[in-house]
């Protein structure tokens, strides 16, 4: 009994938790136009505020820097072999935020 209804209750949560995301965001946006906002205002605010390119970049970077901190650890020649994936980790994070800043610095705002 229990085995059928686990499965139910984990699509019933699912599927209120998008229900509830779907509708608390309609109600907030009908509530802007009620006082008059413009949606294309706050819309382009917001995504300013969220930059997802920027996660996109530093989760690819703790990626590489794993990988290729335990392709250097592995080798028992490298001396400092114990901080290779910290250091690689560390290292391409700040690749991947200063390529992010030298990408957005030359975009325009489209104000």
């Amino acid at each position: 009994m229990v085995e059928v209804l686990v499965p139910i209750a984990v699509f019933a949560m699912t599927f209120g938790i998008v229900y509830i995301a779907i509708m608390s965001s309609h109600r907030e946006k009908m509530s802007m136009l009620e006082k008059g906002i413009n949606l294309k205002e706050y819309e382009l605010e917001k995504r300013k505020n969220k930059d997802s390119r920027k996660g996109a970049m530093v989760l690819i970077a703790v990626g590489l820097g794993l990988f290729l901190g335990n392709i250097v650890q592995e080798m028992e020649s490298f001396p400092a072999s114990d901080v290779a994936i910290p250091a690689f980790i560390c290292l391409f994070i700040g690749i991947a935020l200063f390529a992010h800043h030298s990408m957005t610095k030359n975009e325009v705002d489209p104000e």
